[in-house]
C-alpha cells in the first residue's frame, strides 16, 4: 500500500496491482475490544495466580540479529540491522539534527492506536498505551506520534489488539505490547511460561528465517516472505493457527498451505486466511460458521478465485478477481443490519483499485490518487463529513495524490506521495494523531509529520 498509483492499462498493469495489493500492504488489523472473552481474560488470571516469570527476550540492539537477506526489491545484501535511533516518548516527530524530516510510506492503524514508518524506516505510534503497544517504553498514551525506541530500518508493521508488530530491512520481526497469548512471538516453554505479560519496546520473534510482512488481529500475528515460509503466532485456542485445540502456542509455527507460496496472509476472528500464489484464498477456522472453513484448510465456502488482492479485518474480507472487480463477502459491513453471508457482492465504482483496506465496519479503496470508502460510518470513518451510512463507495473530500490507505476499526488512515499522514473518524484515545480526543469526520493532518499544505 505504500506505492504511488501509476496510470493504469494493460498486463503490466495488472502485475503492478498485484505488487501493490500484496507486497506490504498494512490493511489488515482488527478491531480493538475490552478483553470480555474467556479466553482472554482468563490468561491474566491465571498469570497472577501461579506468579509466571518474567522472560529474558532480547531487545533491538546495534548489532542486529536477523537472519539478513533482502526484504526489499533495493535491499539484496541484508546490510541492514536493528539499531537504537529514536528516543521513545521524548523523541516524537521531530527529527534529530542529523536526520531529515519523515516522509511516511506506510501507515496501520487499529482501534486504539496507530502507527506510520517513514522512507527512511523510522517509525512512530501514537493513541492507546495501555499495555506498551506504542513502544516508547512507556504506557503513557499518546495523542500525537512518538518515536518507537531502538527500531530502525522499518519496511512494514501491522497494529493489533494492544499490541504492535514491525519486519526489518534484515528480515527480523518484532513486536511489542501485551503478551498474554504470547502475542509477540516469544520462545516459550510449553504450556504457559516463562510469558512476560507485556513489553513496551520492541521485542524478537522467535523466527530464524527471514520475512518480508507481517500482520496482526485481536490475539495472534502472523509474518510471511512471498519467496519463502510463513508463520503464525499468538493464540491457538480454536486451532486458527496450528489446526490443532492447542491455547497459546509454545512458538511461532511454520504455517503450512500445501507446499503452496503465500502471496498474503489475512488474520481475522478466531480464523487465518492466506492468498496463495496460484489466487487462491485458503482459510483455517476453528470456530463455528460456513465462512471460512475448519481447521483444515479450505477455500471460504461460495468464494471461487483466482484472485490478486485479498484482504481483511474481523468477519470483513474483500478481494479482487483477476478481472479487477472489487468483490466482499462475510461481515456485510455496507448494510444498516450487520449479518454475516459468504454471497459475495461486487462493488463497480473501485473495480481496478490500486490499495484496498477494511476495517471493523467499513473498507477503502485507492483509485486514481483518490480515496473512496463505504459502510458503517457512525464516528466518521469515511472521511465525508458526516456520520451516515454508505452503501457504495463514496469519494473522501479534500485528499488527492494519495499513495496508500488503512482502514482499522473505526477510523481511516492514508498519506500522500509527498508523504504527508492524514487520519479521520474515531478518536477517542487519540489515535487520530492530531493532539486532540475528538472524533474527525474529514482527513486532519498527523500533527508533526511535513508535507501537510
Amino acid at each position: 500500500e505504500g506505492r504511488a498509483p501509476s496510470e493504469r492499462g494493460g498486463a503490466g498493469d495488472l502485475a503492478r496491482r498485484v505488487a501493490v495489493w500484496n507486497d506490504g500492504a498494512p490493511a489488515t488489523c482488527t478491531q480493538e475490544m475490552p478483553a470480555f472473552g474467556f479466553r482472554t481474560s482468563l490468561r491474566p488470571l491465571l498469570a497472577a495466580l501461579v506468579g509466571l516469570p518474567a522472560a529474558c527476550g532480547p531487545a533491538p540492539s546495534s548489532s542486529g540479529g536477523g537472519t539478513g537477506g533482502a526484504t526489499t526489491a533495493d535491499a539484496t545484501d541484508g546490510s541492514a540491522t536493528v539499531g537504537t535511533a529514536g528516543s521513545g516518548g521524548s523523541g516524537g516527530v521531530d527529527a534529530g539534527p542529523d536526520e531529515p524530516p519523515p516522509r511516511i510510506v506506510g501507515m496501520t492503524t487499529y482501534a486504539g492506536h496507530t502507527c506510520a514508518w517513514s522512507e527512511d524506516g523510522r517509525m512512530w505510534c501514537w493513541g492507546y498505551n495501555n499495555s506498551g503497544q506504542l513502544g516508547d517504553g512507556t504506557k503513557e498514551s499518546r495523542p500525537t506520534p512518538v518515536r518507537v525506541e531502538g527500531l530502525e530500518d522499518v519496511v512494514h508493521a501491522a497494529a493489533g489488539s494492544g499490541f504492535t508488530c514491525a519486519v526489518v530491512a534484515d528480515g527480523s520481526a518484532w513486536c511489542w505490547g501485551t503478551n498474554y497469548e504470547n502475542e509477540l512471538g516469544e520462545a516459550l516453554t510449553p504450556p504457559y511460561g516463562p510469558l512476560v505479560n507485556e513489553r513496551t519496546t520492541p521485542s524478537r520473534v522467535a523466527i530464524d528465517e527471514p520475512v518480508r510482512f507481517v500482520t496482526a488481529g485481536d490475539d495472534n500475528a502472523c509474518a510471511w516472505d512471498p519467496a519463502g515460509g510463513s508463520w503464525c503466532w499468538g493464540s491457538d485456542i480454536m486451532g486458527q493457527v496450528s489446526g490443532d485445540d492447542v491455547g497459546p502456542t509454545a512458538l511461532p509455527p511454520t504455517w503450512s498451505i500445501g507446499g503452496m507460496a503465500t502471496r498474503r496472509l489475512v488474520v481475522g476472528v478466531e480464523r487465518t486466511c492466506a492468498l496463495t500464489s496460484d489466487g487462491e484464498i485458503l482459510c483455517r477456522q476453528g470456530g463455528p460458521g460456513p465462512y471460512y472453513g475448519r481447521p483444515e484448510l479450505e477455500p471460504p465456502t461460495g468464494i471461487d478465485g483466482p484472485f490478486t488482492g485479498f484482504v481483511g479485518e474481523f468477519n470483513n474480507n474483500c478481494a479482487m478477481t483477476l478481472q479487477s472487480d472489487v468483490i466482499c463477502w462475510a461481515g456485510r459491513f455496507w448494510e444498516a443490519d450487520y449479518t454475516l453471508s459468504s454471497d459475495p457482492v461486487t462493488f463497480p465504482s473501485v473495480q481496478g483499485a490500486d490499495v484496498l483496506s477494511v476495517g471493523r465496519f467499513h473498507a477503502c479503496a485507492v483509485l486514481d490518487g483518490q480515496v473512496a470508502c463505504w459502510g458503517k460510518n457512525t464516528r466518521g470513518a469515511l472521511g465525508d463529513g458526516t456520520t451516515e451510512l454508505r452503501s457504495a463507495p463514496v469519494v473522501v473530500p479534500g485528499l488527492d495524490q494519495v499513495a496508500g490507505v488503512t482502514a482499522g476499526g473505526l477510523r481511516t488512515c492514508a498519506w500522500q506521495e509527498n508523504g504527508a499522514a492524514w487520519c479521520w473518524g474515531e478518536n477517542g484515545q487519540g489515535a487520530v494523531g492530531d493532539g486532540t480526543l475528538q472524533d474527525r469526520l474529514v482527513p486532519t493532518p498527523v500533527a508533526g509529520f511535513p508535507g501537510v499544505p
